[in-house]
């Protein structure tokens, strides 16, 4: 929930009305949930909260669902292919609004299905100090030379989950890598600095970044989102 979370309060108060569309299966129910409780901790509205079968390709049919006047943002909490053709749907069909999703949308495949809806979207990104900042830049030179191309999000977050848990490993007796746990103390990482609070949940600053024109700039609020060709 942090990540819309951060995308609804940094779209401004103006921006109060939102929906989301979400995938059609267990864990689309869970982001569901996620989502409501994002939108309540910010008393803003999210209504509906639309389900996507996962075998839709006629992304019209969606259009019924949505209501009218179109709300002031639209949450896209899919996998990159979907929510890159809902959204490029939703700008042909007229909906000049916020359009936002989650950090792991910042990929190759989102960005080649959405073509010019993508001029506009928002997504959330962990905000880094100088030490994660080099360090990811290597990461990302390092992983286009061995896969050609650039890593995706998730790929970062991966590479530090089990770089931590390599850290932990090390400083552990045999069998007493519980004891390690709450974490106390980390290593830097590559998708910004590893810290968390006594439950094991991450703490981490979002910045929103937009795309205009093939890049990704800071958000600046009450920006109007383009729907141009």
């Amino acid at each position: 929930p942090g990540e819309a979370r951060a995308i609804m309060a940094g779209c401004g108060s103006p921006h109060a009305r939102w929906a989301a569309l979400v995938p059609a299966d267990r864990a689309g129910r869970e982001i569901a949930r996620d989502l409501h409780e994002a939108a309540a901790a910010l008393g803003y509205t999210l209504d509906p909260v639309i389900v996507v079968e996962p075998t839709l390709t006629d992304f019209a049919m969606l259009d019924p669902r949505l209501p009218r006047p179109w709300p002031d943002g639209l949450l896209i909490w899919l996998e990159a292919v979907p929510a890159a053709l809902s959204a490029k749907h939703l700008r042909n069909a007229g909906f000049h609004g916020h359009l936002a999703g989650p950090s792991r949308l910042r990929s190759a495949p989102f960005r080649e299905h959405a073509g010019f809806a993508l001029n506009g979207f928002i997504l959330p990104r962990i905000e880094t100090d100088d030490t994660t900042a080099a360090l990811a830049a290597r990461f990302e030179t390092d992983y286009q030379r061995a896969f050609g191309e650039p890593p995706t999000p998730t790929a970062a977050l991966a590479c530090d989950a089990v770089s931590l848990l390599i850290h932990l490993a090390r400083r552990s007796a045999p069998g007493e890598l519980h004891r390690q746990f709450p974490i106390r103390e980390a290593p830097p990482g590559i998708t910004g600095p590893l810290e968390f609070d006594r439950m094991g949940n991450r703490i981490v600053s979002l910045r929103l970044n937009q795309s205009r024109h093939g890049e990704w700039i800071g958000f600046k609020p009450m920006e109007p989102a383009s729907g141009e060709q």
